[in-house]
């Protein structure tokens, strides 16, 4: 499998996971406002996710770097 298809999998199983149940009890009443509100809910989460992902990274980083100044592997 290609890199492009394992992303695309991996978006389509993110996307089912979090959102199909937001499309499912809101679905039937998905008019224009209810979906632009949907929206804006799916980049916040995201958002929010992406900065818990960076905390995490700089939080490795951070104790990889005191691991190697201690003379560690």
């Amino acid at each position: 499998m290609t890199e492009y298809k394992e992303k695309e999998r991996t978006k389509e199983a993110f996307e089912e996971m979090f959102f199909e149940p937001i499309n499912r009890v809101f679905g039937p009443f998905m008019d224009k406002e209810v979906r632009e509100h949907v929206t804006r809910a799916r980049v916040e989460l995201l958002r929010a996710m992406r900065a818990a992902i960076d905390t995490e990274i700089d939080r490795a980083e951070k104790k990889e770097g005191e691991k190697e100044s201690l003379g560690g592997e």
